[in-house]
């Protein structure tokens, strides 16, 4: 028996009746004290958001990487990838022979939904409008060849930084060309992409943009979509504007009116803008230490991607994941899997929220000093707030005030958690291992809590991350356990419990229980965490929630003496009153039964929703499958499959957030010459085959099944033709959406 338990016993009586009190702790890393404000945001998480979060984390430039560094943009979970297509690398124009490397595009392919390549110009030697064709015929056969091994590729960026003021290295490669010259190829440019599409008629057509200016080129880009809007072929076609920018070093919040600028040229706001590089440091260019200088640039691209969500960018692209100035680098190209300061950056913006709130007063002038970007949805609230003071020293404490959304957090508990990134904070530099985000609070608020408030100072060029969620904490010294045949129950004091104090259970044989009563707000999947001590006088206990034991039986022996998480996994429910029971079922190691718990943590769990004709679906036996626009579909499309016979399948590919069991319904586009389908995920059949058929067209849900999800990353789901109804015309495939609600584990 501990030393610690000795002492403040009380004994509980075995049927007493139960009740919650919330602890409010938990972890033994608490609040920090308040500290002298010199910036106050207050962020009102309770009102309407201002529209749907483009995250700038899911739109990434991609590099050859290592097997490591690739687990690593897993966890990104990039919508669009982009790379380059330079001509030079891929055709030898003394050979007149093609070789395409497609190690990186095999790599991105495996982790971005979607893919953008940069088209280049050809050898000086092709270049000529005199004589074009040979020229043309090298990138289109480029354009085509990558759009057949890569179905998801859907953008086309034509040239590139062509308005490019210094002389190119190597000198036969991307010259600087007059604008008049410069549309004149992407005239070409178009009219490649008409072909090919034309000729492969992919479910997903490819789109093409340009020009791909160095910089947010006033001039350049005018004249460019002047020229377009006074061409006259019928065939014309500009799906983007696109340009670079690497020059608000000192005022990033000018790039915030780029777009409304460039559609205010255009005369429309339906042409997408995208800006597929921006930074600080243009190529070998630096401001000081390369330690340093990654700290700038991490806070800047969290800055710049700020104001450029704040000014509605369609596609505001990362640079890069690895370059050979290390200042702009994602990854250490020195040591797999290593991360720079810049990597968590973007790790943090993936842990925003779908939705983007209001946060009135809080941007600085120029957009140096504190910037925030504020988020929720149902799992929560998160709020990035980055110091950005480039070359300048000023730290910043920041004030900050979230008022809650009751819907959310309503009879719950605010866990609080920070993440740190700056010189000292996941920083390889300073680690000298993997440079993995860093936590450096987490702490829990009363349920009630109204208003999360929160104090932290940034030193200079610091980026901070806040994620505010709903929890049940419970402290099992504020519960009355119902123990079975009269055995005690006992609140001792232990400096190393949660709050000081621990529930100790201490039964004589095998079967006797303890049974702990949580009350939990509202019904639904949660997962369920146990905090319990682990000693000499300890037995085995299994776990059973409301009746229904969990896992394998819990080994409480131990040695020495300490405490230990014990994850539970996901289970439903019920809104009210759930049990947590222990059941002994031997004796430790040294003939005790006792049992002895800290904490329950009950942690919501939530779902997420794929729409398929937001994925790149492909047939794997080489069927058609379209994309197709329709008003009744859940997202105003759908995909389709022209199926012949039974052994057709589609294949779909999504990017699974967080890990786990889930439970799978589809959206189905339901028709009389539908086919049925088993679908399946890594060769593993889900649920029984789906009958699709219906006598006239018609929307509906259809439970499928229920499958593990390793996360986060990419996922494939496959259906595959097995048969079709009696009654229906063919064996045709229409899917609308995939809906994924966690399922007991």
């Amino acid at each position: 028996m501990s030393i610690f338990e000795n002492a403040g016993r009380r004994v509980v009586a075995a049927a007493a009746a139960a009740t919650v009190v919330t602890g409010l702790s938990l972890t033994t890393v608490s609040a920090r004290p308040a500290l002298a404000a010199t910036t106050t945001i207050s962020v009102n998480a309770a009102a309407d958001p201002v529209g749907e979060l483009n995250n700038p984390a899911w739109y990434q430039n991609f590099s050859e990487l290592g097997e490591r560094d690739l687990a690593r943009v897993d966890e990104l979970a990039p919508r669009v990838g982009r790379g380059w297509g330079n001509v030079t690398w891929y055709y030898d124009e003394t050979k007149d022979t093609y070789s395409f490397n497609n190690k990186t595009f095999d790599q991105a392919a495996g982790y971005a939904d979607r893919m953008l390549i940069n088209f280049g110009q050809c050898d000086q030697v092709l270049m000529t409008l005199q004589a074009p064709a040979k020229c043309r015929e090298v990138l289109k056969t480029g354009i085509r060849d990558r759009k057949l091994r890569y179905p998801g590729l859907q953008y086309i960026e034509f040239f590139n930084e062509p308005d490019k003021i210094w002389d190119p290295s190597p000198p036969e490669t991307d010259t600087r060309l007059p604008v008049g010259d410069y549309y004149k190829w992407y005239q070409i440019g178009y009219s490649i992409i008409n072909e090919v599409n034309a000729e492969l008629d992919p479910g997903l057509k490819l789109r093409i943009g340009g020009p791909a200016a160095y910089e947010f080129d006033a001039r350049y880009l005018q004249d460019f979509i002047n020229l377009y809007q006074a061409d006259t072929n019928p065939a014309k076609r500009l799906d983007f504007v696109s340009f670079h920018d690497y020059s608000h070093d000192a005022n990033p919040s000018a790039v915030q009116g780029q777009k409304a600028q460039v559609q205010s040229w255009l005369g429309s706001t339906t042409t997408p803008v995208f800006v597929t590089e921006y930074g600080i440091f243009a190529g070998d260019q630096s401001v000081g230490p390369v330690e340093q200088d990654q700290v700038i640039h991490a806070a800047a691209m969290a800055t710049l991607g700020n104001y450029y969500v704040q000014g509605g960018m369609d596609m505001p692209m990362h640079w890069v994941y690895e370059h050979n100035n290390p200042r702009k680098s994602m990854f250490n190209n020195a040591v797999d899997g290593a991360v720079f300061p810049y990597y968590n950056v973007v790790k943090m913006q993936t842990m925003l929220k779908k939705n983007r709130l209001a946060t009135p007063g809080t941007a600085p002038a120029n957009g140096i000093g504190v910037n925030t970007l504020a988020t929720r949805d149902e799992s929560g609230v998160a709020l990035m707030t980055t110091n950005y003071q480039y070359t300048g020293t000023a730290s910043n404490t920041v004030q900050l005030s979230v008022t809650l959304p009751p819907a959310t957090f309503n009879g719950r508990q605010v866990r609080v958690q920070r993440y740190l990134v700056d010189a000292t904070h996941s920083n390889w530099n300073v680690t000298k291992s993997g440079g993995e985000l860093e936590k450096v609070e987490d702490y829990v608020l009363p349920a009630g809590t109204t208003a999360a408030p929160a104090s932290y100072t940034l030193s200079p060029n610091a980026v901070s991350l806040v994620v505010l969620s709903p929890i049940t904490s419970v402290e099992a010294e504020d519960v009355t356990p119902v123990t079975s045949a009269g055995d005690p129950a006992w609140d001792i004091t232990d400096p190393a419990a949660s709050k000081g104090l621990l529930s100790l259970f201490e039964p004589d044989a095998v079967g006797d229980q303890a049974s702990y009563t949580l009350r939990v707000p509202a019904a639904g999947p949660h997962r369920v965490r146990l905090r319990m001590k682990h000693a000499p006088a300890r037995g085995v206990t299994q776990v059973a929630i409301n009746g229904t034991p969990i896992g394998a039986p819990i080994d409480l022996y131990s040695t020495g003496y300490s405490f230990t998480d014990h994850d539970l996994g996901v289970r439903t429910l019920r809104a009210g009153d759930n049990t947590v029971s222990f059941t002994v079922t031997a004796p430790g190691a040294e003939g005790s039964h006792s049992i002895g718990v800290d904490t329950f943590v009950l942690e919501p769990q939530y779902g997420f929703r794929v729409e398929a004709e937001n994925r790149v679906p492909v047939s794997p036996t080489g069927h058609q499958v379209l994309v197709l626009a329709e008003d009744a579909a859940s997202a105003k499309g759908y995909v389709t499959a022209g199926f012949t016979a039974v052994g057709n399948a589609v294949r779909y590919r999504f990017t699974v957030p967080v890990a786990g069991r889930y439970k799978l319904t589809t959206g189905v586009k339901m028709f009389p010459n539908r086919g049925i389908c088993q679908w399946s995920s890594d060769g593993a059949a889900i649920g029984t085959p789906k009958d699709h058929y219906a006598v006239s067209p018609a929307y509906g849900p259809q439970e499928v099944g229920v499958l593990d999800l390793h996360g986060p990353g990419p996922v494939e789901l496959t259906c595959t033709v097995t048969g079709k109804n009696a009654a229906s015309s063919g064996y045709h495939h229409g899917m609308d959406y995939f809906e994924f609600v966690p399922a007991d584990t």
